[in-house]
């Protein structure tokens, strides 16, 4: 018996399969399946190549190798740019028209040689699986154009240029806040910022109809991608419009199905805002990036419901006990970092929030929670950097 071995279970996707599995096939073409348990696992051991025996498991165990951020290698010099090259945020805020799309132009192009690369290895494959890796690769030149397209789109617009750099500055504010270091991307990140940023701009576009999706394990960036797109959004709309103002209301919704995923989120989010607005607020927007977005700051509400927020100002207690509706959702100063003290405004609808660091919770108020009703909507609004931080003290917000 030294001579067996252990052939595969066919793949359970063929010709006539959905495109999903189709898709599933080629991609894990590697990821060969020696046996499935019934109540309970199976398990194998390869040995110089072969598999030669399989056996049921309780607890299987499997290395399972991490997803690299970096992407492939031809991203590799890009990264050892550091703050000096166009995966930094605080570069993309700063450096010169030119240089800026040129930057971009090339990080673009190297995923075009990374998809001239894969698509090289399409005739290699079984006969069966030719097809959809020829449709990957298709789908895969389909985003580098819409990533060029962008490209060229801010080197026509310069309100978007100017929204896009905005957004990054806003992006690299709020990592300083929060890890006192300025942000870099990931080749991913920008290229999905890229992807999305001529149709979020353009509200005729053709790929408004489209659904970008953004896959990566958790930790990896997602939330920061959006959160630039977001930021970017926010502006592009105000800068648009036939004045300034034609750019209040809702510019994004952000809907999630935890509620603990939606209140982390939410404090994610607020940080982005609270830069946005310091950039607003204290005329950086005007003398940095050359655009005027009005006197309506920037906010964001959370709606999630009775049962975690009160819907009505009567329902706002000071202290709410364990299970109540808590008007707290926010805990901490995205600003600092402190701890956020909250007081309930007898004189109004709103409960006020203020950072440790500052002393009057009223003349200084920088978060306030306004219930509306039937609505069940909470709102964050006039959010105002703590203005006791050393790097925001000279704004006097």
């Amino acid at each position: 018996m030294t001579d067996c071995q252990l052939v595969a279970r066919p793949s359970p996707t063929g010709a006539g399969s959905e495109d999903d599995a189709k898709s599933a096939a080629v991609i894990y073409r590697d990821a060969q399946e020696f046996a499935t348990g019934h109540t309970c696992s199976a398990d194998w051991e390869t040995s110089e190549g072969r598999v030669c025996y399989v056996r049921t498991s309780w607890l299987p165990t499997a290395v399972v190798p991490a997803t690299s951020a970096a992407g492939d290698e031809v991203f590799s010099s890009i990264l050892a740019q550091g703050d000096s090259g166009v995966l930094s945020t605080a570069w993309l805020s700063d450096a010169r028209d030119d240089e800026l799309l040129a930057a971009l132009t090339d990080l673009a192009e190297r995923y075009g040689r990374w998809i001239t690369a894969e698509a090289s290895k399409v005739p290699g494959l079984p006969s069966d699986l030719r097809d959809q890796a020829a449709e990957h690769i298709k789908r895969c030149q389909i985003v580098q154009q819409r990533m060029l397209s962008s490209v060229t789109y801010l080197r026509r617009t310069p309100t978007a240029l100017a929204a896009f750099r905005f957004a990054n500055g806003a992006m690299r504010l709020q990592r300083e806040w929060a890890e006192k270091e300025t942000l870099r991307w990931r080749p991913f990140q920008l290229a999905f910022i890229l992807l999305a940023l001529e149709s979020t701009a353009n509200r005729t576009h053709g790929d408004r109809a489209t659904m970008d999706l953004l896959w990566f394990p958790t930790g990896g960036g997602k939330t920061e991608a959006y959160l630039c797109l977001t930021a970017f959004a926010m502006v592009i709309r105000r800068l648009q419009g036939s004045s300034v103002m034609s750019g209040d209301g809702v510019a994004v919704i952000m809907r999630y199905t935890l509620r603990l995923l939606t209140i982390q989120q939410f404090q994610r989010a607020a940080a982005m805002v609270v830069a946005c607005e310091l950039l607003r607020n204290s005329g950086q927007a005007e003398s940095q990036y050359g655009i005027r977005l009005g006197h309506t700051p920037f906010s964001i509400g959370l709606w999630v419901g009775g049962g975690t927020t009160p819907n009505k100002a009567a329902d706002v207690v000071a202290n709410p006990q364990l299970g109540q509706p808590d008007h707290r959702q926010l805990k901490t100063c995205p600003s600092c970092g402190k701890p956020l003290q909250w007081a309930v405004h007898t004189g109004g609808a709103c409960a006020v929030a203020k950072c440790a660091l500052i002393r009057d919770a009223y003349s200084n108020a920088s978060y306030r929670f306004c219930p509306s009703g039937q609505s069940m909507m909470t709102f964050i609004g006039n959010v105002r950097p703590c203005s006791f931080r050393p790097s925001t003290s000279s704004l006097k917000l």
